[in-house]
């Protein structure tokens, strides 16, 4: 199983010579990058861009580090990112 996607959080950031925050994650970084893989995929052909593209939406479907899904498919809604207090 591939690594999971982790967006730096947006409580703290990534300060210089400091830990990186590991929460408040936003749903629209894993949501750029995925527009991103599938651009690269179709300017290479590389299915390289696919799998990081698959790996990116399963961060809505619960592959995170809370393990919580961030789409909502009885709403279309989703969550407004991932929070240490859940």
């Amino acid at each position: 199983m591939p690594a999971l996607f982790r967006p730096i959080g947006s409580n703290g950031f990534y300060p210089r010579g400091k830990e990186r925050a590991q929460f408040d994650q936003q749903p629209i970084e894993a949501q750029v990058t995925i527009s991103a893989c599938i651009e690269a995929y179709q300017a290479t052909g590389d299915m390289f861009w696919v799998n990081g593209s698959a790996a990116r939406i399963r961060v809505f479907l619960g592959r995170n580090d809370l393990g919580l899904a961030l789409y909502d498919s009885t709403t279309g809604g989703c969550r407004d990112g991932l929070h240490v207090t859940v």
